[in-house]
């Protein structure tokens, strides 16, 4: 059974979580939120727990009402207008409701990868939730 631990970057508390859920044997994997605002102290606890497979959580939303963070890049379609990005993908004031432009999208994705690609050596796993939207979407 793989058990994953979700969302590590996204706070200080969640980092901690996961990295001793991963030490005491209750999860094996997990995916990081490059543009969550814990990011880079995650990136330093994963490279220091090399065994803990990382994968990367494509943000495109940011769903938290007081607790939300911006795209990487200067994309606009997918932001709401506060710019940050919009907290659901189906609903109102969503990325359904949005006009968006799939280059923008694929640069975002795209500057995500590589920003994880250079804080780990290990090749992302891509969860199933992103793989969905991205499927959808298209």
């Amino acid at each position: 059974m793989i058990v994953r631990g979700d969302d590590i970057g996204s706070a200080r508390s969640s980092n901690l979580a996961i990295i001793d859920d991963f030490k005491n044997g209750m999860i094996s994997t997990t995916e990081i939120m490059v543009p969550a605002p814990w990011f880079n102290e995650a990136a330093l606890m994963l490279t220091e727990t090399p065994d803990l497979d990382v994968g990367i959580h494509l943000v495109l939303t940011s769903e938290w009402t007081y607790f939300r963070w911006r795209p990487l890049t200067s994309g606009l379609s997918f932001r709401d207008k506060e710019g940050i990005f919009y907290p659901n993908v189906w609903g109102g004031n969503s990325l359904q409701t949005a006009k968006l432009d799939y280059t923008e999208i694929e640069a975002e994705l795209g500057h995500k990868l590589n920003w994880r690609c250079r804080k780990f050596r290990r090749l992302p796993i891509l969860p199933n939730t992103c793989i969905l939207v991205i499927w959808i979407a298209n």
